[in-house]
């Protein structure tokens, strides 16, 4: 459906109506296949003009209804960066999204470009329209084009050029999220065993604190690829030797050092961020503590995963993420998971993003309790690593963050239960109570239940005990291991025993 409205309030320069007319008849090869594939609604139902007139310029491809410019770079673009670049900000400016695509992707890989146009964002995803600025998951935010598969990547940033929409008159800037009655009970639920947790008891610790320490930096750093161990992470704290790669080693004393300053920081100070990157990569990455100076574009099998705002931007779109971060009335907890995923949207930084945002995480959540600088949320992410992607990928699909806040919530309350039993564990062995596992109150509901039902479920469990499955799985694993659980018979057909 054409948008009539936005169609008809473009600035128009009459005297170019010929011009448009003889580009249309000029049948320049790569327009006109592309055009193949936009005419007739073929892309995701959208009605494009071609050749459209636009103040004094003629643009390519045209959407009405989306608000979005396409245009195709052919050799004709080689060395008019300059002028490129002043024609998207003007288009900008009216507030269209401009998608730029290479005549060679269109001549030899037209299937790619179908796709990553498909899947665009701004293509898919309805534009917000209520006087507020658009989500950073929507390019009109700033959006920078992944290459479509086989595009070599020295060819592949394809900028679409919008500028933040800071200083026109716009609403401030919002994240995108829809808070859940799953989110909400999550917050309450996280908040109230925040409340039980024995901060002083853990806090006094000191082992407790270094193992977690251990288990945080491990964690955040396998999800990388580091493949370094606990035993090995340990060792290099403790100033022992370790063998292993250069960089892995260097990756474990960087994240050391970041870790350590943790407390220092202020969540919602730029130089501080960046002091973080720097002394989390400045022995393995020359430009440690700066914002990336290059575009990035993250897809997999010429499917766009991932849409990064052009590195011209990045400082603009971090400052409006801080300021949102200062001024936010949203739970902490809300706050933190969708700071998180904004800025692995925004992926400030040439290298290091996921690190450097779960660390600001973990930073966000100790201005609120102070614990958790000693909770490792870290390594629960890393134990769900594929769904810890998802939830990004899911998010991004969405122009809503809510799947990533969900995911995270549920790995912080995954890991405050796991740091709740190992408390208690500690406690228990320094009083020389117990020299094994000691139950926590999810591992006692646990044990009632397999008692009044040998045959339960762990799914079953998990519903009636209103835990996620991978929490129950996690419990039932420790309890085993400390047998005071053990299974009979096969995994379908078999039954539980509780051991006196």
């Amino acid at each position: 459906m054409r948008k009539t409205n936005a169609y008809k309030s473009l600035p128009y320069n009459p005297a170019l109506k010929d011009k448009a007319k003889a580009l249309r008849k000029a049948g320049i090869l790569h327009e006109a296949l592309l055009w193949l594939e936009l005419k007739s609604n073929k892309l995701n139902g959208l009605d494009f003009d071609r050749q459209k007139i636009i103040g004094n310029y003629i643009v390519d491809f045209y959407c009405a209804e989306k608000s979005v410019v396409i245009e195709v770079d052919g050799s004709s673009h080689d060395g008019k960066q300059a002028q490129d670049a002043k024609r998207d900000a003007y288009l900008n400016d009216l507030g269209l999204t401009v998608i730029r695509v290479l005549a060679k992707d269109v001549l030899q890989n037209m299937d790619g470009v179908v796709v990553f146009l498909r899947n665009h964002p701004a293509l898919r995803a309805p534009l917000q329209r209520r006087g507020i600025i658009p989500p950073f998951g929507h390019p009109s935010r700033g959006g920078e084009l992944s290459r479509p598969s086989g595009t070599p990547p020295e060819e592949g940033n394809y900028p679409a050029l919008r500028a933040p929409l800071r200083g026109r008159g716009m609403m401030r800037y919002k994240p995108p999220f829809t808070l859940t009655s799953e989110i909400l009970n999550l917050v309450a639920e996280i908040s109230q065993q925040v409340g039980e947790l024995n901060a002083s008891q853990l806090n006094a610790s000191s082992q407790l604190r270094k193992q977690n320490r251990i288990k945080t930096i491990t964690g955040t750093l396998a999800i990388e690829g580091n493949t370094l161990t606990e035993e090995q992470v340990t060792a290099i704290v403790e100033g022992k030797p370790v063998l292993g790669s250069m960089r892995e080693l260097a990756e474990v004393k960087g994240a050391i050092a970041a870790y350590d300053a943790l407390p220092t920081f202020t969540p919602s100070a730029i130089d501080d961020l960046l002091t973080a990157h720097g002394l989390m990569l400045s022995d393995i990455f020359a430009n440690a503590g700066e914002f990336r100076s290059k575009g990035v574009g993250i897809h997999k099998g010429g499917v766009v995963h991932h849409v990064t705002p052009p590195a011209h931007q990045v400082s603009g779109l971090m400052a409006d993420l801080i300021q949102w971060l200062k001024q936010t009335k949203d739970h902490p907890l809300i706050a933190s998971c969708v700071f998180h995923y904004e800025f692995e949207f925004i992926h400030p930084f040439a290298d290091g993003n996921g690190r450097m945002g779960r660390l600001w995480q973990t930073l966000i959540l100790s201005k609120w309790q102070p614990i958790f600088i000693n909770i490792p949320v870290e390594s629960l992410v890393h134990q769900h690593q594929e769904a810890y992607y998802l939830a990004i990928r899911n998010s991004t699909a969405q122009t809503d963050c809510s799947p990533f806040i969900r995911y995270m919530l549920q790995m912080i309350l995954d890991a405050i239960e796991d740091s709740t039993s190992r408390q208690f564990e500690n406690a228990g062995i320094s009083a020389g109570i117990n020299a094994g596992l000691k139950l926590s109150p999810l591992d006692h509901a646990i044990l009632e239940l397999i008692k009044a039902d040998r045959y339960i479920t762990n799914a079953m469990l998990a519903e009636q005990t209103g835990k996620a499955l991978s929490t129950i799985e996690r419990r039932i694993k420790k309890l085993k291991e400390h047998l005071f659980l053990k299974r009979v018979g096969a995994k379908k057909t078999g039954h539980w025993e509780v051991l006196s």
